[in-house]
């Protein structure tokens, strides 16, 4: 009997260790983020997921200062850049099916760019083209002109938005803009090469690529509140986080590299999607991943087909950033360790994203010696010298 009282007593101080060191992790990621929104250094949303589990969800500041919206796991951001990798899966997908080859030429499907024939859909997807808007597209007389004449074909009422997927392809097909490379021969991050994906999606399935991502990809991810923004809808959208807390989203309307909207409970499912085949192949996911070209030798990183990709002896990361107006966002899987971190804010604070980032990844690898050790993860003390957020914006989560 008391063999087994004590196996009981031991169980119970086994668990309770396990408790403790899980709240202890926990507390102190909800102690840093405290800490970072009173400083004004950090509004939006975290969701951390380890193992299966979720074990960090919260939501620090304002939506909509004005409508008095606060922040929590349901609240749609824009995503940014991190819509690249769902473009690139819906590509996938019809090459799946047949519907397409990553080595078509671009111009089956785009015969107005008949002048970039040898780019292939590979190389939109992996940022390879060469094709890029002008150094200092403002001053370009040539863009200007070609701008100005465009406005003039389209309504009144649509010239506040009238930066879209189809102004990028007359623009690249009435100009013809040199390549600042040849195609496949070297890595330059371009929005307006993706932005040609959707409309060959469209053009290959005679649908919309709204109503394409609703129902292939949004839909069957169980991500039930994402949708694609245009500009008109800013008035009437709910649960949703303004720029700056405060601000219309003025920006453009160009689908397939950015304006996918959605919140960390979405994400959160995508994620579990992604890797559960219930959205595309294991198979071609991991095609997507190691398909690579390098971008940068110095850091040893890497982007896929619509992934940037991060691997040492420590660590094998699939993630995506994204910056769009005020919006800063991360994506982050680590498949060695097991672990999801997203991270969308609605302020400008880049570098307040990478360290909460950094600062969480340390946390669930148990690198406190690293996490200490190094001056990277300490952030600049001036973060903390009396930049308190303004009172009238003022939250209190104590």
């Amino acid at each position: 009997m008391l063999v087994k009282q004590q196996g009981v007593l031991f169980f119970i101080f086994i668990c309770s260790i396990g408790t403790y060191a899980q709240k202890t992790k926990t507390e102190k990621i909800d102690s840093l983020l405290k800490k970072l929104y009173y400083s004004n250094q950090f509004n939006g949303a975290v969701l951390i997921r380890e193992k299966e589990k979720v074990i960090y969800k919260k939501g620090y500041g304002w939506a909509d200062y004005n409508k008095k919206d606060t922040i929590d796991s349901n609240t749609r951001f824009h995503i940014a850049s991190i819509s690249k990798p769902f473009t690139a899966i819906a590509i996938m997908l019809l090459r799946d099916e047949g519907k397409l080859v990553l080595s078509d030429d671009i111009t089956k499907y785009l015969p107005e760019l008949t002048h970039y024939k040898g780019i292939t859909i590979r190389h939109l997807l992996q940022h390879t083209s060469g094709i890029n808007y002008p150094e200092n597209l403002k001053g370009n007389r040539e863009f200007k002109l070609f701008e100005k004449k465009y406005l003039d074909t389209i309504p009144k009422k649509d010239q506040p938005y009238y930066q879209t997927n189809e102004f990028n392809l007359r623009y690249l097909a009435t100009c013809k803009p040199k390549l600042f490379n040849t195609p496949g021969e070297k890595f330059m991050y371009s929005n307006i090469a993706y932005s040609l994906l959707p409309i060959i999606i469209t053009r290959i399935t005679h649908i919309k690529f709204e109503t394409f991502m609703e129902n292939n990809v949004f839909k069957p991810s169980g991500m039930h509140n994402t949708f694609i923004y245009n500009g008109r809808m800013d008035d009437t959208l709910t649960n949703f986080a303004r720029p700056d807390m405060t601000k219309t989203c003025k920006g453009d309307d160009v689908n397939g590299s950015n304006m996918i909207c959605a919140s960390i409970e979405d994400m959160n499912m995508f994620d579990i999607a992604l890797f559960s085949e219930k959205l595309i192949r294991l198979k071609t996911l991991q095609e997507m991943i190691t398909t690579s070209v390098i971008d940068d030798k110095i850091l040893n990183t890497k982007y896929g087909l619509g992934w940037e990709l991060f691997s040492n002896k420590h660590d094998s990361l699939i993630y995506h950033m994204g910056n769009y107006l005020s919006y800063t966002t991360q994506y982050k899987h680590c498949a060695k360790n097991d672990y999801t971190i997203l991270i969308f804010m609605n302020m400008e604070k880049g570098n307040t994203k990478l360290y909460v980032s950094r600062f969480i990844e340390c946390l669930l690898k148990n690198d406190y010696k690293r996490l200490n050790a190094l001056k990277l993860f300490n952030p600049p003390k001036y973060w903390f010298k009396k930049k308190k957020i303004p009172k009238k914006y003022r939250i209190d989560y104590n």
